[in-house]
């Protein structure tokens, strides 16, 4: 085999597997490698609702780069989804996914139509104890952000993490970088006696952003509506709340497979006495551009009590078509026990109304289940602003492990024609 086939094949082998196993990225100053020392010398600003953890975002000409923690609170669970990343008029949703030693970082670009741009970065989350540590980059050419660029303001803000927004500059200098954090809401990030709250449940923020991604996509999500929520518990819940209202906090989730919307709502204010009851009308489902009004039992007015589970159809309406489904997915609800707090702030055990609901595609027919199109869920009487979900894609892999058969047998049948030439040589 001539060298020049040999080095070309070796080529090909690289660039596949470098789609699986994305190297750390190392500036002057910052590494993602889960060592945080290089942070030391980056001011870092406070960020969290009740108890509160600390933050910061620095960047260098390729990269920008961020450090979260959660100061220790188990509490506190740092999200892997709805980071909105600025950088000058462009705007970012980011979402990480993968084991938390080789996380992938994938971005929407929100100015144009959230078109997906793909894997742009890599992060690290490490979990000692109750303290949890996530740093991730993003690259700037990834993102369509080009070195004529610098100087423009770069800020990240999570409204499941806090209400703080960390900001810098981009610079050709990392160790120059700093962080900043200003509120984005009307209220401080300081504990009032009216609305705190460590509440028992996968997130602890709560939030009234417009604009919530949940792209928990699978083919299986493993989900029976049976008003048994355990197979709850390993998904994505952002905590949702009215404007204005940092009591009365619902946990929410939107999730998607091949056939299936689903999604989970938990009412879990934080002073006992708020509101708990199942709301089963005023939710609009929105898949495609196509909006639906849901109701649960033909606007069913009871609520679960100590007989266990209720299980009520699901009905469906869209006002353009005059379309009216009344069977048209299921719905499971029962009473489960919330950790709430009395005035004075003593804990009590409450109950609160736990939900969960699926419809299939095949029911809103003015829709497709198409990959990758925006699904929300809103109920202007639970929370202000909605929660997305949205498809995903398997490409980059697939394209691995064709890139990774095709060299494997450009190699074999160079190496059989090799063997082929030999044994001719030997006869």
């Amino acid at each position: 085999m001539k060298k020049r086939n040999l080095w070309g094949i070796i080529a090909i082998l690289l660039i596949s597997l470098s789609w699986w196993f994305v190297p750390s990225v190392k500036a002057d100053n910052i590494a993602i490698d889960g060592n945080f020392n290089d942070w030391n010398t980056i001011n870092k600003t406070s960020v969290g609702y009740y108890h509160l953890g600390n933050w910061a975002i620095s960047s260098d000409q390729n990269n920008i780069y961020v450090y979260i923690d959660n100061g220790g609170y188990s509490d506190i669970q740092l999200p892997k989804q709805n980071y909105t990343l600025k950088v000058g008029d462009n705007q970012y949703n980011l979402e990480l996914s993968g084991a938390d030693s080789q996380l992938a970082v994938t971005a929407r670009d929100e100015n144009n139509s959230w078109k997906s741009l793909g894997t742009v970065g890599i992060g690290k989350l490490v979990i000692n104890a109750q303290r949890q540590t996530l740093e991730f980059s993003v690259a700037l050419t990834k993102l369509g952000i080009t070195n004529s660029a610098s100087a423009q303001s770069i800020s990240l803000s999570n409204s499941n993490l806090g209400s703080q927004t960390a900001s810098s500059h981009l610079t050709n200098n990392s160790s120059s970088s700093s962080s900043a954090a200003s509120s984005s809401s009307s209220s401080s990030s300081s504990v009032t006696s009216t609305s705190s709250s460590t509440a028992s449940s996968p997130s602890s923020a709560s939030t009234s952003s417009s604009n919530l991604t949940n792209t928990n996509t699978s083919g299986n999500l493993g989900i029976t509506i049976d008003g048994k929520f355990s197979d709850w518990d390993d998904k994505t819940k952002f905590a949702m709340k009215i404007n204005g209202d940092d009591d009365n906090i619902k946990y929410a989730s939107l999730l998607t497979d091949d056939n299936y919307i689903y999604f989970y709502i938990r009412m879990n204010p934080v002073l006992y006495g708020g509101y708990t009851d199942l709301q089963s009308s005023g939710y609009d489902l929105t898949v495609g551009g196509v909006t639906y009004n849901l109701n649960f039992g033909n606007h069913y007015s009871g609520k679960p009590g100590d007989n266990g589970p209720i299980n009520l159809p699901v009905e469906v309406y869209q006002a353009t078509h005059n379309y009216d489904n009344k069977n048209a997915g299921e719905m499971a609800a029962a009473s489960e026990k919330i950790t709430q707090k009395m005035g004075d702030g003593s804990k009590v055990d409450g109950w609160g109304t736990v939900l969960e609901v699926r419809i299939p595609f095949s029911a809103l027919k003015y829709s497709s289940k198409t990959s990758g199109q925006v699904i929300t869920l809103a109920n202007r009487n639970l929370w202000s602003g909605e929660i997305t979900a949205s498809g995903g894609s398997t490409g980059p892999f697939v394209l691995a492990l064709i890139g990774f058969g095709v060299a494997v047998a450009a190699l074999l049948l160079t190496w059989k024609k090799k063997k082929g030439r030999s044994n001719l040589r030997i006869k």
